[in-house]
């Protein structure tokens, strides 16, 4: 072989070999390349992924701190008006006045409830915990409640918030103030009044000067009832156990009750009472003897000293006396044994002289009548 042939032969060799060198390269250079977009692809898909579930980790931490679901639970019981689970989250409980039940309040929060949609408003933020809002029906705020973030668990990042206080603006606005003798039993909504409540008017009551030495008459009593949710039903019943009246006056917001106008014995009394005036206007015209008359009076009564002694019989000379009618015009039962009674009569007299036509007098009397060994006796007039 000449020295041209092998230089020839070893030029195409190296040729071969450079050219196989290159090839292995670009094989490898491939493999890396693919291998590199294989783990960047990998890497940017597993980054997208952490994005994605940042980004729903932060918006379910920024919607789970958002006011509408820290409150949602209480929200939705307002929302149902579901006043008794309402009222098991406040931690001070309003007190009942003992003259109204459970139902009164869960019924005074339902109809604050119905003032309006229920939305909920957060007070000033601020960095220290709780997180104050107010729950507003309409524009009323009917409650408030500060909750405090959970300690949560290892890898929970989601916050979760607890109810620390709760409180319903539960305003028991009504008030009643209850006049009443002390001898009068009084109810509040059925319930009888606690006399021990009450304030006594010490002042002599105006009849007693009448019953002096004969029977004692109730003083007044005063009693405030307050702490209600509602405009109570005021009732009252006598010693004796007859209904009485209530009289309201809206300006003062005052209730009253004033001595029995009635009772068991009362047409009995009124019965004696309208006898005892009878007798007494045909003593004074002089046609009944003072022996006629003293049986309607007490023993002794002083009353009878003053007609026996003043000169009551100024009537003209008649023919003849007569009671047509006798109408009872007023009737106070003070106690079961002394009470008053008012009682107009109507004398027709006949003169000695002039018109044949009897002349009519009217004697209004105003007796004050006490029990005695089982009768009814007048004890005093008034005048």
């Amino acid at each position: 072989m000449s020295e041209s042939d092998e230089k020839k032969l070893n030029t195409e060799s190296g040729r071969n070999k450079a050219g196989a060198g290159k090839r292995a390269y670009y094989i490898f250079l491939f493999f890396w390349c693919a291998t590199l977009i294989t783990v960047v692809g990998v890497l940017l898909g597993r980054f997208k992924r952490f994005l994605e579930d940042y980004e729903a980790e932060c918006v379910a931490a920024y919607e789970a701190s958002l006011p509408e679901s820290v409150t949602s639970e209480v929200v939705d019981l307002m929302s149902g008006q579901n006043a008794e689970a309402l009222l098991r989250l406040v931690g001070d409980k309003p007190e009942l006045s003992g003259y109204e039940a459970d139902e009164d309040i869960y019924l005074y929060m339902r109809n604050e409830m119905q003032k309006g949609p229920i939305s909920v408003r957060e007070e000033t933020k601020t960095e220290d915990e709780p997180r104050v809002f107010d729950f507003l029906a309409g524009d009323s705020m009917i409650a408030r409640g500060e909750y405090s973030k959970e300690d949560l668990p290892e890898g929970e990042k989601i916050p979760k918030w607890d109810l620390v206080s709760f409180a319903f603006y539960t305003d028991a606005a009504f008030e009643r103030v209850i006049t009443a003798p002390e001898n009068v039993t009084v109810y509040v909504n059925g319930v009888e009044l606690d006399k021990a409540d009450g304030i006594c008017d010490e002042s002599i009551p105006a009849a007693q000067r009448f019953f002096d030495g004969f029977a004692e008459v109730p003083h007044m009593e005063t009693y405030t009832v307050s702490g209600l949710y509602y405009d109570p039903d005021i009732s009252a019943v006598s010693e004796e156990g007859t209904p009485l009246t209530v009289h309201f006056d809206e300006g003062s917001g005052k209730c009253t009750v004033d001595y029995p106008d009635d009772c068991p014995s009362r047409e009995e009394i009124e019965e004696i009472t309208a006898k005892a005036v009878k007798a007494y206007a045909t003593f004074v015209s002089g046609d009944l003897s003072m022996q006629e008359l003293r049986p309607y009076f007490t023993p002794n009564n002083i009353y009878l000293y003053y007609m026996e002694h003043a000169e009551l019989r100024w009537f003209t000379r008649h023919r003849d006396s007569s009671i047509k009618n006798a109408e009872v015009l007023k009737f106070i039962s003070y106690t079961p044994d002394a009470c008053f009674c008012e009682v107009m009569v109507e004398q027709h007299l006949t003169m000695q002289w002039g018109s044949s036509e009897p002349e009519v007098i009217m004697t209004d009397g105003r007796f004050y009548l006490v029990k005695q060994n089982g009768e009814w006796k007048v004890c005093s007039m008034e005048f």
